[in-house]
């Protein structure tokens, strides 16, 4: 079945929450956020470290996520609602908060085994500053 035509009003109104992200203010207050969340945990899995994750972490990746990628969650959120007879409840006041991956900080290993290790390690640094945490995901891809 395809996705509903959204109507002109509806398409601007995500339009107009990629540009509030979009806005170079917001991705500053995004970028300063990685860099100091990767100063902290990057001095702790430098390979001169004596920190636990030294040991434990094989590379670290951050990233923004781009503009188009946030148009289309938005107008799957959208679709969704208008499927669901549910308010489409994104914002500008909200949308940081109700969006929860338009930045991402992500710690690489080689092991399933070391998740519980980079956790116990982790949660302490983090909470140090009183940073975010979600806790421990891993994406499991199959084998075919």
């Amino acid at each position: 079945m395809a996705d509903p035509e959204l109507s002109a009003e509806q398409n601007q109104q995500i339009e107009d929450l990629v540009s509030f992200y979009a806005e170079p203010a917001n991705q500053t207050l995004y970028r300063s956020f990685l860099g100091g969340l990767h100063a902290q945990i990057g001095e702790a899995v430098a390979p001169d470290s004596q920190h636990p994750l030294s040991r434990l972490v094989h590379s670290v990746k951050r990233r923004l996520k781009e503009a188009s990628h946030l148009r289309d969650k938005l107008r799957r959120k959208m679709v969704e609602s208008i499927e669901t007879g549910a308010d489409f409840r994104y914002t500008r006041e909200n949308l940081f908060a109700e969006i929860t991956d338009l930045a991402g900080y992500r710690i690489l290993h080689l092991h399933t085994t070391q998740m519980d290790a980079i956790n116990k390690a982790l949660v302490p640094l983090l909470q140090e500053n009183n940073e975010i945490i979600e806790g421990p995901r891993a994406r499991v891809w199959d084998e075919e």
